[in-house]
């Protein structure tokens, strides 16, 4: 009897899941309370949004600039790990796993010989990894 490999992935990933929850809840509520904000440089001021735990960005618009009527943002950060892509092949060239997992964890600015730069962190929860955006 043979099986069939898709519904088996399915299941097992459901069933992997479901251990996760309650984890995954109590990064998402945290991460879900940050406000939009922004973040201006010399030149350009970079807007972002939380939606859902996740980190937006939307236009960047030059300092001095008129601000921008649009509420249009997409996914700060996309990221693809070996064996962990979605089965579907768009998906694969726009953003697998565990890219759609990530969740925004903080942000801080640091001081460097140029001026400042801001750093914000993303985190998996289910394979625990953590990711750092550098503008």
């Amino acid at each position: 009897m043979s099986m069939n490999r898709r519904k088996f992935l399915a299941s097992s990933g459901i069933a992997a899941a479901a251990t996760l929850v309650p984890s995954i809840s109590r990064i998402a509520s945290a991460a879900t309370s940050l406000e939009p904000f922004q973040w201006q440089t010399n030149e350009l001021v970079f807007s972002f949004d939380v939606m859902a735990g996740k980190l937006r960005q939307k236009r960047l618009i030059p300092t001095g600039g008129t601000t921008s009527v649009d509420n249009s943002s997409g996914v700060e950060v996309a990221l693809q790990c070996s064996g962990e892509n979605s089965p579907d092949q768009g998906m694969k060239s726009a953003m697998g796993q565990p890219g759609s997992r990530l969740l925004f964890a903080g942000k801080h600015e640091q001081s460097t010989a140029t001026g400042q730069r801001l750093v914000c962190m993303h985190t998996d929860p289910v394979l625990r990894l953590n990711v750092e955006s550098v503008y």
